[in-house]
């Protein structure tokens, strides 16, 4: 869930072509429950900063609904203070990943926090 187009699509270009994963794009939090609902996704990449529904409180909501609970999350997030980074992971995320990123270790990154979830 991102909503920066050209940060979907680097991270599409990226995960398209470097792997088989299929990839559901949403563009805020809202569309990415319903999605997640919809589709049960091995993992979810959330932005932190996204109109409508943060990424925190979509984790919330994910975290809340029993057919989402369990689904790994991944934040994708821009440089954020000590203090917010570690609010970020007091909430449990498989990982975060700060913007900008390196593409060609994205996936690696993906890999590391799923196994490790």
């Amino acid at each position: 869930m991102e909503d920066i187009p050209d940060i979907r699509f680097l991270v599409r270009a990226t995960i398209e072509g470097l792997t088989d994963w299929e990839l559901v794009e949403a563009e805020h939090g809202r569309e990415g429950i319903r999605l997640a609902q919809e589709l049960a996704p091995d993992v979810v990449l959330l932005d932190v900063m996204m109109p409508e529904l943060d990424g925190p409180d979509t984790l919330a909501a994910l975290r809340a609904d029993p057919t989402t609970a369990d689904i790994p999350i991944i934040f994708i997030t821009a440089s954020v203070q000590a203090h917010q980074l570690q609010s970020l992971r007091d909430l449990g995320p498989a990982d975060i990943i700060m913007k900008p990123f390196d593409p060609m270790t994205l996936t690696k990154r993906i890999e590391a926090a799923l196994d490790g979830s």
